[in-house]
C-alpha cells in the first residue's frame, strides 16, 4: 500500500460545488492548496504567509487578494487555527483515516511476511530432516555376531 501522501482523495461533487461560480483560477488555486496541504505538510497546516500561499496556489499577484479572500476565507474552505496555521477540516479528517488505514496495512503486511518467513524456515527444516531420514541412508551395519563363550 502506498503511503497516505502518495494519493489524495477528491470528492468531485463536493469540490466542484465548493468552487461553483468562481473563475478557474480560484478552483485550481484551491486544488493546489489542498494538494500541498495534504502531500507536503501531512495536513499539519499551511503558514499564514501571503507570498508562500500565493506561490502554492500559482496565482498572479494581481489576482491574489481576491483569490486569498475566497480560498483562505476562515469559514468554508481553509480556516485559521489557534496556532496561526491554515487548516482544512475535512481534508485533515481524511488524512487521519488514511494514516490509520496505512498503519493497519503495514502491520498486516509485517505479520504476513513473518508468517511466510516462518513457514519457509519450517519447510527448509523439514526438507533437511527428510533428507536425513531418507531410506537410501537407512541401511545399518550388520550387528556383531555373538561371541562364543
Amino acid at each position: 500500500m502506498r503511503k497516505p501522501s502518495a494519493y489524495f482523495p477528491l470528492y468531485g461533487n463536493d469540490f466542484f460545488e465548493a468552487i461553483a461560480g468562481y473563475p478557474d483560477t480560484i478552483g485550481l488555486g484551491y486544488l493546489r492548496a489542498l494538494w500541498h496541504y495534504w502531500h507536503h505538510t501531512g495536513c499539519e497546516g499551511l503558514p499564514d504567509d501571503d507570498e508562500y500561499l500565493r506561490r502554492i496556489c500559482c496565482v498572479d499577484s494581481s489576482q491574489w487578494p481576491r483569490t486569498k479572500g475566497i480560498i483562505f476565507d476562515n469559514k468554508y474552505h481553509f480556516k485559521k487555527s489557534a496556532d496561526g496555521l491554515w487548516q482544512q477540516p475535512r481534508c485533515k479528517n481524511e488524512w487521519i483515516i488514511s494514516l490509520s488505514l496505512f498503519e493497519k496495512k503495514m502491520k498486516q503486511t509485517a505479520a504476513a511476511s513473518a508468517a511466510r518467513s516462518n513457514a519457509a524456515a519450517s519447510r527448509r527444516n523439514q526438507e533437511r530432516n527428510d533428507h536425513r531420514n531418507d531410506p537410501r541412508y537407512d541401511h545399518q551395519s550388520p550387528s556383531p555376531s555373538p561371541s562364543p563363550s
